[in-house]
C-alpha cells in the first residue's frame, strides 16, 4: 500500500517504558513512529524517564520531550495501571501540554495503561486528533480513532462507553502492528515442521519481573535438553548477568541481550516458550509453535486466545511455576511433529502483516 501525494502530518506520541510496564507499548509504537516517518510524517515522543526507560533508544531517530521525574512506581502492584504512572493523570496532562510548547500536532498518539478519558479531555485544547491504543477494554476514552489489536476485540466499545460515538473503530488482528523485518522474514519463509525439534526459542519480555526465564532454562537443564536453545532478554532484564552466566555455563545455550534479530531467531526455532505479551503474536505470525507463559492476568486472555485458535499453548496466569504442567506440555510438542504443524498452520493462518499500512493510512488519509 502506497501512501504517497498526502499533505506531511505531524505527530506526538505519548507512550513509556519501565521496568514495570515492560517495553511492548514502547516498542509498538516506535514502529509505528517509523512507518509514519518513513512516509514524511514529522514525529515526536513525550515521555517519563522512569526507572528502566528506553528513551535512549530514540536518539537521532525521534526528537524526545521528556516529563518532569516521576515518584518511584516500581512497588506498584503487578495490574494497579494508575499507580504505573508514577502522578496523577491530572498532573501528567499538565506536564504533556507544557512540554508541547505551543506545538500543536495533527495527532496524538496515546498508547498507556495508566491514561484514559480525564487525560485526553485536558489534551483535547492542544492538539488536532486523538487515536488511542489499547487492549484493555477497561476505561473510556475521548478519541478519534480507537486501535484494539486483540484476536477478539470488544465489539461493545460503544456500547459500553468507551469511546465517543464519532469515533473510528480499527479492532482486531487485521490491525496488529508487526515491525518490518518480521514482515519480510514471513515473506521469504517457507516454514516445515523438522521432524526432531533442533532450536528451541526461550523469552519473556522487557522486564521479566518474575525471572520466569532463569527458571525455564532450569527446567530445560533438568530435562537434558541437548538442541540449541536462543535465550532472549531485553535491556531492561532485572536479572540478565546471573542468565548471561548460566548460559555461558552451558555449551547449547545461546544468551541475546536486546537483539535486532529477533525475527531471525524465530525463523530458525522449531519451538518457543515465551511470555504473552506482543512477543507471542510474532511467534505465531511467523508459524513458530510456542508455550505461553503469562506475566500478568490480563496477558492470560490474550493468551488463551491464541490457544483457542490453535497457534499455541497457553498456561493461566499463575504465582508459581508451572514446572511439572510445562514439562508435560513441552515433552507433548517436542515428541509430535504433527502437532507443531498444526500450530504453525494455525498461527499462519491469523495475520496477514498489512496491519501498520491500515493504521498508517488511516492517520495520514483520516477524513471526518
Amino acid at each position: 500500500m502506497v501512501l504517497a501525494g498526502k499533505e506531511v502530518k505531524s505527530v506526538a506520541i505519548r507512550t513509556d517504558a519501565s521496568f514495570r510496564i515492560g517495553s511492548g507499548h514502547f516498542m509498538r509504537c516506535r514502529t509505528l513512529a517509523e512507518e509514519l516517518q518513513r512516509h514524511g510524517a514529522e514525529v515526536e515522543f513525550i515521555c517519563h524517564r522512569h526507572s528502566g526507560n528506553l528513551i535512549d533508544m530514540l536518539r537521532g531517530t525521534f526528537p524526545v520531550r521528556e516529563l518532569p521525574p516521576p515518584m518511584n512506581t516500581q512497588t506498584a502492584p503487578d495490574e494497579d495501571f494508575v499507580a504505573w504512572l508514577g502522578v496523577s493523570q491530572e498532573k501528567d496532562a499538565a506536564d504533556t501540554i507544557a512540554a508541547l510548547q505551543g506545538w500543536r500536532p495533527d495527532w496524538l498518539i496515546v498508547d498507556h495503561y495508566s491514561l484514559d478519558k480525564t487525560w485526553e479531555m485536558a489534551l483535547r485544547p492542544h492538539i488536532e486528533r486523538i487515536m488511542v491504543i489499547d487492549d484493555l477494554a477497561n476505561r473510556p476514552h475521548d478519541c478519534d480513532l480507537f486501535l484494539d489489536q486483540n484476536l477478539h476485540p470488544s465489539v461493545n466499545i460503544y456500547n459500553l462507553g468507551l469511546a465517543p460515538p464519532y469515533c473510528k473503530l480499527f479492532l482486531g488482528c487485521n490491525y496488529l502492528i508487526f515491525r518490518p523485518e518480521f514482515r519480510e522474514a514471513r515473506s521469504k519463509q517457507s516454514r516445515h515442521s523438522n521432524s526432531d525439534v533442533k532450536r528451541i526459542l526461550v523469552s519473556f519480555g522487557g522486564a521479566d519481573l518474575a525471572n520466569t526465564t532463569i527458571k525455564v532454562i532450569q527446567m530445560l537443564k533438568k530435562l537434558t535438553i541437548t538442541c540449541v536453545v536462543d535465550v532472549v532478554v531485553g535491556t531492561l532484564h532485572p536479572h540478565k548477568k546471573l542468565i548471561k552466566k548460566e548460559c555461558s555455563a552451558l555449551n547449547n545455550f545461546n544468551f541475546h541481550e536486546q537483539t535486532n534479530k529477533m525475527a531471525e531467531l524465530m525463523s530458525k526455532a522449531d519451538l518457543a516458550i515465551s511470555a504473552g505479551g506482543f512477543t507471542s503474536y510474532e511467534l505465531a505470525f511467523l508459524g513458530v509453535p510456542a508455550l505461553l507463559l503469562p506475566a500478568t492476568q490480563s496477558q492470560s486472555l490474550f493468551t488463551a486466545e491464541l490457544e483457542e485458535c490453535g497457534a499455541a499453548i497457553s498456561f493461566d496466569f499463575m504465582e508459581d511455576f508451572p514446572d511439572a504442567l510445562l514439562q508435560n506440555k513441552l515433552g507433548v510438542l517436542l515428541s509430535s511433529q504433527f502437532s507443531r504443524e498444526k500450530m504453525t498452520n494455525a498461527g499462519y493462518k491469523l495475520f496477514d502483516g498489512q496491519g501498520i499500512e491500515r493504521v498508517c493510512e488511516a492517520l495520514l488519509y483520516f477524513s471526518e
